[in-house]
């Protein structure tokens, strides 16, 4: 067998080039006609920023990382504003007469005097119940009540 660029004789494992030279001749010679392919295509301006790029693919639209990211974020805005859906908000309440435990903070006269100032406490809301199943636990976290009376042992005192 003969090496593909210089047609001299291939030896050991070589199955295509004779060596490195004509390995990299022919990489080169590849790269240069990818090169002159995406070349064909005209430069286009960027959708977002407006800059003249030249495009690898015909549907490359915008010219950089960042103008890309910048688009998505469009994306997903206008279709939020399409399917008529609001940006998530965060729900959270005002409170004006707070009510106080009997055990409450050394703070009471301090957050009465804040709400006489026309001050407000923003109640945010309470954070969702974790994915776990809940267990009904009527004592407590004891083994027989989480692994069932299998654990329990008797002993007999006379033994």
């Amino acid at each position: 067998m003969n090496c593909v660029i210089c047609k001299k004789p291939l030896r050991g494992y070589q199955k295509k080039y004779c060596g490195g030279s004509c390995k990299d001749y022919q990489r080169q010679r590849t790269q240069s006609a990818k090169a002159a392919k995406f070349s064909i295509l005209a430069k286009k301006p960027c959708v977002v920023c407006g800059g003249v790029f030249q495009p690898v693919r015909k549907a490359n639209i915008v010219c950089s990382i960042a103008c890309r990211i910048t688009r998505n974020k469009m994306q997903k805005s206008t279709a939020r504003v399409r399917a008529n859906c609001p940006p998530p908000v965060l729900r959270t309440s005002h409170h004006t007469k707070p009510h106080f435990n009997k055990n409450c903070s050394s703070n009471k006269k301090e957050i009465l005097r804040f709400l006489k100032t026309g001050g407000k406490i923003t109640r945010l809301p309470s954070a969702p119940v974790g994915k776990t199943p809940e267990i009904n636990m009527v004592y407590g976290w004891i083994p027989e009540e989480l692994f069932g009376s299998a654990l329990m042992y008797e002993f007999d005192e006379n033994e």
